[in-house]
């Protein structure tokens, strides 16, 4: 039994920092049943992105694919008082109620907490959005790349001497979705405990400062901030201890062997990894301070010996002498040579209605007790309806189609849009 069966997320959130903090609940075993419906503004979009074998359609997004397996999907259309009806029912038979729209949304259908709460006393209610519920700029819209824009930590990604180069994918959604979901374990917590239920206002942005913690420090210690042309010093470590720190070219187009020596230990086992050349043999270079003001010197002689060599051969070589190094992967490495990823069961296969057999990542963590096991591919848009509508809510065939006459639901789609 998974730590989480019993437990029932109605989930209306859209994109990656809603469906990921649902994807890590419903791995540990919660029943989540999307919201979802084939038109804007109900229609997440994520749906189209990637698609599989680059064929368009509701059900062959491989982003969607990926951040929702182990869910349910039903269609509701919010915009219409049928639909609103079925929600606070539904509301009634979940644990917790999963958002991340801007907060007049909900509050517009009538699905703010206070009504929630009439529905349903206890009831988890985890309202996700970018700048959070209350402030001047609680009512902006909000994506990844804005909150990681307002919170800084766009700010020192890049190169040196070059604009921001942000982080190439949503890191503030899935930080967000993480939050979230440790938010939605202690409310749960919580709610055993005193049998009470509570609202979670969780701002996108404000959890994403945390991630330029160092920055702030160093602001608040020494008022001066990181700034170009200098900083951010790419994939070098700003740290007079730590040094050579950098990525280093190997055989290869675009092949690259990570390597960080943070002491005089590690240092002379980098110089014993390599055979001890004579370009390493400087006395200036036997503490970390002369090390760290010679690092590109360091730099140009090391990638001269990295260069000659595959990056995997590198990389284990330099573990065998005691030095911190990684080849740096791209996804085909990580899907088809990572022995340790396969190992730790890294990827498991779905079968998808749709698009066949996929791959998708797991949880890192592997629990001794009640594991996380992922059980069933992301679903098809409203995929579920007959158990969410007939199974939870018990509706006939007759309600049913008069639902589908006003519009409030939909039938499986299957087709391209």
């Amino acid at each position: 039994m998974r730590p989480l069966e019993g437990i029932r997320i109605l989930d209306f959130s859209r994109q990656f920092a809603g469906a990921l903090g649902t994807r890590f609940l419903a791995g540990l075993g919660a029943e989540v049943l999307r919201a979802e419906w084939p038109e804007p503004p109900g229609l997440d979009f994520v749906r189209f992105l990637s698609p599989a074998e680059g064929v368009p359609g509701f059900n062959r997004g491989g982003m969607f694919n990926g951040a929702n397996v182990d869910k349910r999907s039903f269609t509701l259309n919010m915009a219409t008082p049928e639909g609103r009806e079925l929600a606070l029912e539904l509301v009634k038979k979940s644990d917790v109620v999963y958002e991340n729209m801007t907060p007049r949304v909900m509050k517009n259908w009538g699905l703010d907490y206070e009504s929630l709460k009439a529905a349903r006393s206890d009831i988890i209610y985890v309202s996700c959005s970018g700048f959070g519920r209350n402030g001047p700029t609680a009512h902006y819209r909000s994506y990844g790349s804005p909150s990681q824009g307002h919170t800084g930590i766009v700010h020192l990604a890049g190169m040196p001497g070059r604009p921001p180069a942000g982080w190439g994918f949503q890191i503030g959604d899935t930080h967000a979705g993480t939050n979230n979901a440790l938010s939605v374990l202690m409310a749960l917590r919580h709610r055993r405990r005193t049998g009470e239920g509570m609202f979670i206002d969780s701002a996108q942005t404000q959890g994403n400062v945390t991630l330029s913690g160092l920055d702030v420090l160093e602001y608040s210690v020494n008022a001066t901030l990181k700034q170009r042309p200098e900083f951010p010093p790419g994939n070098k470590r700003i740290n007079p201890r730590i040094a050579p720190h950098n990525v280093y070219p190997c055989l290869g187009t675009d092949r690259w062997v990570a390597i960080s020596v943070h002491d005089d230990v590690e240092w002379n086992s980098l110089k014993a990894a390599m055979g001890n050349p004579a370009w390493a043999d400087n006395a200036d270079w036997d503490t970390s301070v002369g090390r760290y003001r010679d690092q590109e010197s360091i730099d140009v002689s090391l990638s001269e010996w990295t260069s000659d060599r595959d990056r995997f051969a590198a990389a284990r070589r330099l573990q065998e002498y005691g030095v911190p190094a990684g080849v740096v992967q791209d996804a085909r490495d990580r899907l088809n040579w990572d022995r340790q990823m396969a190992h730790r069961g890294s990827y498991a296969i779905f079968d998808h209605a749709e698009v066949g057999p996929r791959r998708h990542e797991t949880v890192a963590a592997k629990l001794s007790r009640d594991p996380y096991v992922q059980q069933n591919a992301a679903p098809l848009l409203g995929g579920d309806n007959d158990y969410v509508f007939k199974t939870l809510l018990g509706l006939n065939d007759e309600r049913l189609a008069a639902l589908e006459e006003a519009d409030a639901i939909r039938t499986l789609v299957r087709s391209e849009p």
